[in-house]
């Protein structure tokens, strides 16, 4: 499944403007399609798994990841 920045920051509870930031420093990776960014799941829960370093996530979804926060 693909986000938009709107999507990911409301997910995440955060401001959108973080989201684009994390973007722009290639902590997450997104795609342009029609002038706008998609952000696969996969790519969301890696970012996730970057950020909370220690943490067993293997196999988790994103909500169960996200509810770790």
């Amino acid at each position: 499944m693909n986000y938009s920045i709107k999507e990911v920051a409301t997910l995440l509870k955060c401001d959108p403007e973080t989201i684009r930031r994390r973007i722009r420093n290639n902590k997450l990776k997104a795609i342009k399609v029609n002038n706008q960014f998609k952000i696969k799941e996969e790519d969301i829960i890696e970012m996730l798994k970057n950020y909370i370093s220690g943490t067993d996530l293997d196999g988790k979804s994103l909500s169960e990841i996200i509810s770790l926060m």
